[in-house]
């Protein structure tokens, strides 16, 4: 372990070899090398998920060298052990911005996600601190999902902020999420739509309709009346998996209209369910015009 010609591939092979023999001879070789050896230690000790030298690796991180740091953080965060949730924290706290701040976070994010199955607690400690708005975006986005899971009802709100992001991915992230909180948090998700920019609006309104959850009709009909085409185009669209019968006029009249809200209108139409809705759209079928007709 200690020649630098053959360290690698001893290491290759006693990552494979179970027992603790094992993991003492990695941590003790850590403990005496340095610079790229005692790197290699620190990953094979973190890929063996060895807890018997958090300890050690915890030391580590306050070495003073940069890459050791990263090296025990990235290990720490691959053991799962809650012991090294609070250096964890320290080290990416106070980790510079750019590509060591990204690797500290993204311990702390494995470790936090380890932890949701049995110390809720402390995982939402941890994402809350990645959360932060100085926290890249990608970082953030990840932190979003694991405060869905660890607190879905308290973060419902941060959530719906996410919407009005700048950054299309962090949207995209905070709209999956939207269909997995419980469904008590329907109306209060409703009642930020007009809150939002309209991509925020558009988001949230296409995530709604998956939920497909009546309590949020009402905001998604007065979406669809909206002056920004993709807003209205989203709500046309969500009527179908919202709605019901009292809709069916206002699609019909979408559908006279032409374009991309004709189109929402014809396939919400389609998958609307309910009764009276068949009766509705004969009746509608009577007096239209005969463009909307054939629709």
């Amino acid at each position: 372990l200690g020649d630098k010609d053959l360290s690698h591939m001893a290491r290759y092979a006693l990552e494979r070899i179970p027992g603790e023999d094992v993991n003492k001879a990695l941590r003790d070789a850590a403990g005496k090398l340095t610079g790229d050896l005692q790197i290699g230690m620190i990953n094979s000790l973190g890929a063996r998920g060895d807890t018997g030298s958090v300890t050690m690796l915890i030391g580590v991180l306050t070495s003073g060298d940069a890459n050791s740091a990263a090296a025990a953080a990235a290990a720490l965060g691959r053991i799962g052990d809650k012991a090294a949730a609070a250096p964890l924290m320290a080290h990416a706290a106070k980790a510079a911005a750019g590509p060591a701040q990204g690797a500290a976070c993204d311990a702390v994010l494995e470790l936090a996600t380890t932890l949701e199955a049995t110390d809720k607690a402390t995982a939402k400690e941890m994402f809350s601190l990645l959360y932060e708005p100085k926290m890249p975006i990608r970082i953030r986005a990840a932190a979003l999902k694991g405060l869905a899971a660890v607190a879905p009802a308290e973060t419902a709100g941060e959530i719906v902020k996410a919407l009005g992001s700048d950054s299309a991915a962090f949207r995209g992230m905070a709209a999956s999420l939207i269909a997995k909180l419980p469904a008590e948090a329907t109306p209060g998700l409703a009642a930020m739509l007009p809150k939002l920019p309209p991509a925020g609006q558009a988001s949230l309104i296409e995530a709604l309709a998956e939920r497909q959850d009546p309590a949020a009709r009402s905001a998604i009909v007065q979406a669809a009346g909206s002056p920004d085409a993709t807003v209205a185009v989203a709500a046309i669209g969500a009527l179908g998996s919202v709605g019901g019968a009292q809709d069916v006029a206002i699609l019909t009249t979408a559908i006279a209209g032409g374009g991309d809200k004709a189109v929402a209108a014809r396939g919400s139409l389609q998958r609307l369910r309910g009764d009276g809705v068949n009766a509705a759209i004969l009746a509608e079928l009577a007096k239209a015009a005969p463009a909307a007709q054939a629709q």
